[in-house]
């Protein structure tokens, strides 16, 4: 590939549309000081991406534009395009031509284009690396920059030697693996702390984890359990509940029929009492018998008063009495023990023999009291008292008689009302039974009721102890039916009563298990799945989450470790590389220096060496060796390279005492030695050739013919000499304050 065409517009000094061919071989630039020769350098050095303005010779991007003079006027932007003829291997676009294009405009903004299209800076260099053409920090060489070759230390000419070996990509490569390497190595770093803070967090969770996969576990075997074991209970209340209340409706239907027939035996019963007239009659006759008696106790309570007037009447005068005191009272004593009885209830005869008993008693008694009594004290009273009691004693005689007669009529008619009643009783009979059977019965549906409050209770209890495992529903239990676990009942004397489940011999048919066992077992569980507490559902997403985390930043570590291992190996590699083109190239720049260098001075010799102090190799080993002991490698020990030269006739101490001629000549070897090396398709030489002597600039045009073959050369000079043997000659003269353009092929010459 080579330049075809530079093309200026408004940039510094060319306000004008301005265009330069250049054909292959040598284009010599020429014109006096300050017509602007050197700005069609500084165009080119523009044109491929340039960002220090003051290798530009300016502060600021406005300073590139034409700033005016006194016929014309400032412009607002400026712009350069460089056109390539795109024919070598180093074509990146795959055109036959291309066009890069660089502008600006006073506010400073720059626009990069390639083929008219606007593209990133970044994009723009890449274009300039990949076609060779601005790879370089040596494409444009000024007059002080090839005296500036032989000032530089050995660690900057060894950048120099690396830029001619070409290793700027190895080193590109080699500084993002670096870069990569380090910030592999602090996300190795940041991964691992994380995983640090992540393992004993992901070690409660998994605890967390473990405990709620055996609360699930626990739950589940409790459910089975609690389903067969509720399930069991529950068909125990059933079969109870459904056996009372059979119970209870053949109760019911057995007491409709007894309570019948128990009222109509009671209303038999009492009609039957209503229907004779006897009970009338021996109303009416009893009646008339308490009156009799009760006038009888009457008679019988005066004629004891009577008596005990008499009695007083007779103790006055008590000491003319034949008798003694205590013969009267032992007479008197007898006398109210045969009245003081009780006289209802008896019978007339009974209550007749005891009244004349008691009348017998009374007159003998008043026989012997009747001699000593005392007319003068109260001899009338006493004769009148006995008087009185005679006539009592007489009137209680008609009624006892009276009750004598009416006890046989009584007696007839209760024989009678007896045979009456004794049907009745037969009927009472068959009543008092069928009331006790309806007593037995109403004492049996109690007993049901008891026991369906037991029920209740059992049901009550039952809901509460469900409600207390709280793993299943009723629903549940009254679905459920395992296939492998049947629970049977072994024995019927626990029937209706679930509280003989847990002691009775129900077993599972699979399981074997007693309903105790199961009991025991849901409750056990139960105890378990408290211990183990309540945890959240979400601790398992949790746990998944910070696990796949942990798993994915373990797998992240590993994958950087393989990177960190990886990138190790490439820098080592490149590392390699570059050493090794280093080495070639610095063999071979030595070799072809060398030749130019005898060359032009007809003798003598230079030479390129590496250099290094023995304190910057022990620094440097001792710093490797510190961080990465087993890769020290031998180009890292050597701190640069330099330039030992030997001119013949004449012994040369260091660089600094050879004379400005020398030392252009010297450096234009060094020049013209990285030229053939490397083989740019472009380069420009900026007035190197002022301080030569016609001789020696004879010896530089013919080195410059010779390398013109594979390196465009565009240089700007006043060297006669020079211009004689370029293949294109370009005058630029100042007018104005504008610079104008004179071409000349001379080829054609």
């Amino acid at each position: 590939m080579h330049l075809k065409k530079l093309e200026l517009s408004g940039f510094k000094s060319f306000a004008k549309k301005t265009s330069l061919d250049f054909p292959h071989g040598i284009t010599v630039i020429a014109g006096p000081n300050g017509s602007g020769k050197s700005n069609v350098v500084d165009a080119i050095r523009w044109a491929l991406a340039e960002q220090g303005l003051k290798n530009l010779r300016g502060k600021k991007g406005e300073d590139l534009i034409f700033y005016g003079s006194q016929l014309r006027g400032s412009l607002a932007r400026a712009s350069v395009a460089m056109h390539f003829d795109m024919d070598g291997e180093n074509n990146p676009l795959g055109f036959s031509e291309t066009v890069i294009a660089r502008e600006v405009d006073k506010s400073g903004e720059n626009t990069y284009l390639l083929n008219g299209r606007r593209v990133r800076l970044t994009d723009f260099e890449g274009f300039l690396a990949q076609s060779r053409v601005g790879d370089s920090s040596f494409r444009i060489i000024s007059q002080g920059m090839s005296d500036k070759l032989l000032n530089l230390s050995p660690k900057e000419f060894r950048a120099f030697v690396e830029e001619a070996a070409g290793v700027k990509e190895y080193q590109d490569k080699k500084y993002q693996a670096s870069l990569r390497l380090k910030n592999t190595r602090e996300n190795l770093d940041k991964v691992g702390v994380i995983l640090v803070e992540l393992k004993p967090q992901l070690k409660i969770l998994k605890k967390e984890k473990d405990k709620l996969e055996k609360k699930e576990t626990y739950l589940g075997e409790l459910k089975e359990c609690a389903q067969e074991f509720f399930g069991l209970k529950h068909r125990e209340i059933l079969n109870w509940g459904n056996k009372l209340a059979e119970k209870r409706k053949n109760i019911k239907l057995a007491l409709k029929p007894l309570s019948e027939e128990i009222k109509n035996l009671r209303e038999s019963i009492f009609s039957l009492d209503k229907k004779t007239s006897l009970n009338s009659e021996l109303a009416v006759l009893a009646s008339e018998m308490r009156k009799l008696e009760k006038d009888e106790n009457e008679l019988t309570r005066k004629i004891i008063s009577a008596e005990g007037r008499i009695n007083l009447e007779e103790e006055k005068g008590k000491q003319l009495l034949p008798v003694s005191v205590e013969y009267l009272k032992g007479k008197i004593g007898e006398l109210v023990n045969k009245l003081s009885v009780d006289f209802k209830g008896m019978d007339v005869e009974t209550l007749r023999h005891v009244m004349a008993s008691a009348a017998v008693a009374l007159r003998d008694l008043l026989k012997i009291m009747e001699p000593g009594l005392n007319p003068a004290a109260g001899g009338d009273t006493i004769p009148l008292l006995k008087q009185g009691l005679e006539k009592l004693l007489t009137v209680r005689e008609e009624i006892g008689l009276k009750l004598r007669e009416m006890n046989p009529l009584i007696a007839q008619k209760e024989k009678i009302l007896m045979d009456e009643r004794h049907v009745s009783l037969a009927k009472e009979k068959v009543y008092r039974a069928r009331e006790s059977e309806l007593y037995n019965l109403e004492n049996s549906l109690r007993q049901t009721e008891l026991d369906e409050e037991k029920l209740k209770l059992h049901q009550a209890k039952f809901q509460q102890d469900m409600a207390a495992v709280g793993v299943v529903t009723l629903a549940e239990i009254i679905g459920y039916r395992p296939e492998s676990t049947k629970m049977v009942l072994a024995s019927s004397k626990v029937l209706g009563d679930p509280s003989a489940v847990s002691t009775s011999s129900t077993q599972a048919s699979s399981g074997q298990f007693t309903a105790g066992e199961l009991e025991e077992r849901v409750w056990k569980l139960k105890r378990r799945l408290e211990e183990v507490g309540s945890i959240d559902g979400k601790v398992i997403r949790e746990y998944e989450g910070v696990n796949e985390r942990f798993n994915f930043l373990t797998k992240e570590s590993d994958d950087l470790t393989q990177t960190l291992t990886s990138l190790e190996d490439l820098v080592k590699g490149l590392e390699r590389e570059v050493s090794k083109c280093y080495k070639t190239t610095l063999a071979e720049m030595s070799h072809v220096f060398g030749g130019y260098f005898r060359l032009i001075f007809g003798g003598g010799k230079a030479t390129l060496a590496e250099a290094a102090t023995k304190s910057q190799i022990s620094n440097l080993k001792s710093q490797k060796l510190e961080s990465d002991p087993e890769n020290v490698s031998d180009d890292q020990e050597i701190s640069g390279v330099e330039i030992k030269l030997e001119l013949p006739n004449k012994k040369v101490k260091s660089l600094s005492t050879l004379s400005g001629g020398e030392r252009t000549l010297s450096s234009i070897a060094l020049l013209f030695a990285l030229a053939s090396i490397r083989k740019p398709p472009v380069m420009v030489l900026d007035e190197i050739d002022a301080a030569l002597d016609e001789a020696n600039t004879q010896k530089f045009v013919r080195l410059l013919k010779e390398l013109s073959k594979d390196t465009q050369f565009i240089v700007v000079t006043h060297n006669r000499e020079t211009m004689r043997h370029a293949d294109a000659l370009y005058g630029v003269s100042m007018k104005d304050g504008i610079s104008h353009l004179l071409s000349l092929k001379l080829q054609s010459v």
